[in-house]
């Protein structure tokens, strides 16, 4: 309740000004603005608000998808959050065996003998824990590659 009057009359007095302004602007002889300028506010305020919480939802939790560099990569571990999606996509992973892995990502910071961990960072967002992806290993050979939170 308090979010909607915090939130929700500066978003209607706003709209009703501009509605308001617009009418006697662009239609001098309307015989009733205040009327009309309330209405459209009114159904307007909604529409507002919600686009408003989505816009700063998306911009929170909106980060860049970047091509996989093995640089990159190595450089900036904080951020390979960004390159994980192309590198699982295009399953360039999926049957190297462990020198080629390791030449291509580096060493992993929790391996196993049938798995390996690499870190991927903190995506922006609500999440507190850090992202890994998981390659796992079956003959030698990368199998099936995962991500989760740490």
């Amino acid at each position: 309740m308090l979010v909607a009057v915090f939130y929700g009359f500066p978003v209607f007095a706003v709209a009703f000004a501009l509605v308001r302004a617009g009418l006697r602007r662009f239609r001098p002889q309307e015989p009733h603005p205040k009327r009309w300028a309330l209405l459209t506010a009114g159904l307007a305020t909604p529409l507002l608000c919600w686009a408003g919480v989505y816009l700063a939802l998306f911009l929170i939790s909106y980060y860049p998808h970047r091509s996989f560099n093995p640089s990159g990569w190595a450089f900036s571990p904080d951020t390979r959050y960004e390159m994980v999606d192309e590198l699982r996509d295009s399953r360039g992973l999926i049957g190297l065996d462990a020198a080629q892995v390791s030449a291509l990502l580096g060493k992993p910071y929790y391996q196993q003998a049938t798995s390996w961990e690499y870190s991927l960072g903190m995506q922006p967002g609500f999440s507190i824990d850090g992202e890994g992806l998981q390659l796992e290993f079956q003959d030698g050979k990368v199998v099936r590659t995962s991500t989760h939170q740490n």
